[in-house]
């Protein structure tokens, strides 16, 4: 266990109890860590979880003395072929434990705060083949037994983002979405903006950092050269022409943000730049706009009186 800044908290291998005696399991052997794969820290509980795959358990430490409180092991009522290899994980604020298994096809296992087995959650969708489709729609009953099946795609890991969804990710190409943030019904509701598929770390599949890194530090000048290189790479590249934007919306150069969040397809930022540019318009130009009414109404008001007058004359 590490700190924020790098320095060592505690080595947790071999688990102890609240009296700091080793922990045992019920057959009488020490309970360690074999080979966990995942941790997640339920700051409302203080409580740390760890998944140890190569256990096949889950196990619920005190975060601040690291002492074992309880074990979550293979709920008895949990159904379907998944075996309990638990290998990432998130509590919510109801403390009930999402669960991605090693290999799982039938979704994230979700388990009350006992561990009990409360059901699947945020089936992966594969994507399915239309040429496989058209096969399997003419072959017999016999031949489609033969044919392979077409699995869901295994989730990979998961998290809790600040609103209390939970957000997962798969990298199995066969996946009809890779990133999903799914709500309390399973289904994933992330909104995708422009053109670009939302697939995880975009910044890994480019040679350029899409100048995130000097536009993040405040470096607003060095990130608009980064991106504007991107663009020329690539004149789809949705992110650069935001990122473009973004750096003249810093600049309160209005226009151009709105120009560039246009060619970038994100309407949340072209809203706010063109917010900007509307209330910088009303600035310069409501004195002209308000000589011109005043002009308007005492032109009216003049033309009224000597209407008037030459009536009463007339009269």
């Amino acid at each position: 266990m590490l700190d924020g800044s790098g320095e060592l908290l505690a080595n947790l291998k071999l688990m102890r109890n609240a009296d700091k005696k080793i922990a045992l399991d019920e057959a009488g052997n020490q309970i360690m860590l074999t080979s966990p794969e995942g941790v997640f820290v339920h700051e409302k509980n203080r409580e740390l979880y760890i998944a140890d795959t190569g256990a096949q358990w889950i196990l619920v430490l005190d975060l601040d003395t690291y002492a074992l409180k309880r074990m979550i092991t293979q709920p008895e009522n949990l159904t379907g072929a998944t075996q309990f290899k638990p290998s990432k994980l998130a509590v919510d604020l109801a403390d009930r434990i999402y669960v991605i298994v090693q290999s799982s096809y039938e979704g994230i296992i979700e388990l009350t705060a006992d561990g009990s087995f409360s059901g699947y959650y945020g089936v992966n969708t594969p994507r399915v083949s239309l040429i496989d489709y058209f096969w399997k729609s003419l072959a017999s009953d016999e031949q489609k037994e033969q044919m392979s099946k077409t699995y869901a795609p295994a989730f990979n890991n998961i998290a809790l983002d600040g609103e209390g969804f939970i957000m997962a990710v798969t990298y199995d190409t066969s996946a009809e979405d890779m990133v999903f943030r799914l709500n309390s019904n399973g289904k994933n509701v992330l909104r995708e903006e422009g053109s670009s598929v939302v697939i995880g770390e975009l910044w890994n599949l480019h040679s350029d950092d899409k100048g995130s890194r000097c536009y993040y530090n405040g470096r607003w000048d060095d990130a608009l050269v980064h991106f504007e290189q991107a663009v020329k790479l690539n004149v789809n590249y949705d992110v650069a022409y935001s990122g473009i934007g973004k750096n003249y919306l810093m600049k309160s150069e209005y226009k151009k943000a709105m120009e560039y969040f246009k060619l970038g397809q994100n309407r949340i930022f072209y809203s706010k730049a063109y917010n900007g540019y509307r209330s910088e318009m009303l600035e310069k130009y409501f004195p002209v706009v308000m000589i011109i009414f005043t002009l308007l109404i005492s032109w009216m008001i003049f033309t009224e009186i000597r209407y008037h007058r030459k009536g009463g004359k007339k009269a």
